[in-house]
């Protein structure tokens, strides 16, 4: 999976926010602000990866459970997937 084509980062401020680009100015609804830890994922998702890859990077950054990793990496792939984001 990876993030689709049209869609970068920028940090305005203290905020990194996803801003499409070109043709891809429609698709998104809304602004969407990154967190540190979504920062994370979306430039890891920036490339094809595996969901385990996720998992993985998560778990080097932070000392967390994997149980709990895993839940924020879904909260994170869902709100991907309603904003269509998202390349599966």
């Amino acid at each position: 999976m990876k993030i689709k084509e049209g869609f970068i980062i920028k940090n305005i401020g203290d905020h990194d926010i996803v801003v499409p680009v070109g043709e891809r100015a429609i698709d998104l609804n809304g602004i969407m602000t990154l967190n540190k830890t979504a920062r994370v994922l979306f430039e890891k998702l920036q490339e094809e990866t595996s969901y385990q890859a996720l998992v993985e990077t998560m778990l080097d950054i932070y000392d967390i459970s994997e149980e709990i990793v895993k839940k924020d990496i879904d909260k994170f792939i869902d709100t991907l997937k309603e904003r269509n984001l998202l390349e599966i």
